[in-house]
């Protein structure tokens, strides 16, 4: 069996994220949730083979940046210690790390340099002792995936995943060694609110300290299997959104971002009565986190790090009233190396040549962007003033949609008016 190639690189997200680092301990995932879309949109094709990271790639990469040399700009990331995503792409501990032991490995060497680490996953191999050694001697945050939705509802959605219980029981064994450990409810579905409070208490009393929640997005491709399977399981969910205005975002039905707030509120005045940190992992309210990263709060639990901020929630969240793209100062940091190379398969540049600029017009096309395309007019209570900064880009501004923001559309009304 050879090796994944391809096992550490920078998110699609980058142009929002402020943790865009990812590792990957295998080129795909046994686990078969039928939300989970990188099957067919990052490369990970089949749950039936996989090729393991070859753990001596990232020991010689850190040995190398740790001597200054640089030759990407992933390499210039990890000098400047941006957390890394462990788990970014595939679950690091899906069944194949009992028998290959990637994933402890990688563990090892991250715990060696002491370097900040989000953990991503849905096993329950990660609280085995082996693994629970190496997490107290390393720089590591560790978040449990669960599907928020009554239980019945998420043991179809995710088939093969450790049972909700079992991950309950892993959580409260490394918050016995002091783990700092998160949430994420990813996804949420739509009409479970209620479910998901219930679940928020459970894993606050496990040791959850903060949680991140979104809702489930809607594929566009009736064809694709995954959007089947989601059919038969959610009857009538997609006429819902539909109904409700969701709208178009890439190849995805998004909820609207103020319904979303408002039947959000609940959940978020509950995590903040039993102390758990509420987190959005919208895109379109990302910039209502009062944390510093994006949805993780990476930077609440991670030492000696520093996150990626050449980006465009950035810009929105530091500036004041009125957003441009210009707001930020010059002298922000960005790799020397271009970013692009790592953003997909049809932008890798193997020879790696240097192109500082090559970013900042990106994000400035994105910051163009329609809202359909993750503009800053996606993001919620923000909306173009018709100006135009000294770039020649558009400037937004804060607003309240009222209604919007109630989050009281009912679901006769919204079928009366429909994409309102």
């Amino acid at each position: 069996m050879g090796h994944y190639k391809h096992y550490i690189g920078v998110t699609s997200q980058a142009a929002f994220c402020s943790v865009p680092l990812r590792l990957d301990s295998y080129s795909d995932c046994q686990y078969a949730c039928s939300f989970c879309f990188a099957k067919s949109r990052g490369g990970n094709r089949s749950n039936r083979s996989s090729a393991p990271t070859n753990p001596k790639a990232l020991a010689d990469r850190l040995a190398r940046v740790s001597r200054g040399e640089y030759r990407s700009a992933v390499d210039e990331m990890l000098k400047r210690r941006i957390p890394i995503q462990l788990g970014g792409m595939t679950d690091p501990f899906s069944p194949w790390e009992a028998r290959h032991r990637s994933t402890l490995t990688l563990l090892q060497i991250l715990a060696g340099y002491d370097y900040p680490t989000l953990i991503s996953t849905k096993g329950t191999l990660i609280s085995e002792p082996e693994y629970r050694s190496v997490l107290r001697a390393g720089n590591f945050y560790v978040r449990f995936s669960f599907t928020a939705a009554a239980p019945a509802v998420a043991a179809l959605l995710e088939p093969g995943v450790p049972s909700r219980e079992r991950r309950l029981r892993a959580m409260a064994k490394l918050a016995e060694d002091g783990a700092a450990l998160g949430v994420r409810f990813q996804p949420l579905i739509f009409g479970h609110e209620d479910a998901a409070i219930e679940l928020l208490n459970d894993i606050e009393a496990v040791g959850a300290r903060h949680v991140a929640v979104e809702y489930l997005k809607w594929p566009m491709e009736k064809s694709f299997h995954q959007s089947m399977l989601l059919s038969r399981h959610l009857p009538g969910h997609l006429d819902t959104y539909i109904a409700l205005g969701s709208r178009r975002v890439g190849r995805e039905y998004v909820l609207p971002a103020g319904l979303k707030m408002g039947r959000l509120a609940n959940l978020k005045a509950a995590a903040e009565q039993i102390g758990v940190i509420f987190g959005y992992a919208e895109n379109d309210l990302l910039h209502f986190n009062r944390f510093n990263s994006c949805c993780n709060a990476a930077d609440l639990f991670l030492r000696n790090a520093n996150l990626f901020e050449d980006n465009i929630l950035t810009r929105i969240k530091t500036s004041s009233n009125r957003k441009s793209f210009g707001s930020m100062r010059s002298e922000i940091w960005r790799p020397e190396y271009d970013l692009l190379a790592y953003m997909n398969s049809h932008s890798r540049n193997a020879k790696g040549d240097p192109n500082p600029d090559r970013w900042r017009r990106y994000l400035a096309a994105k910051w163009a962007a329609p809202a359909w395309r993750g503009g800053p007019s996606s993001f919620y209570q923000l909306k173009e003033t018709g100006e135009r900064d000294a770039y020649g880009l558009p400037i937004f501004e804060n607003f309240i949609d009222q209604q919007a923001a109630s989050g009281s559309l009912s679901l006769a009304e919204a079928e009366e008016a429909p994409g309102s």
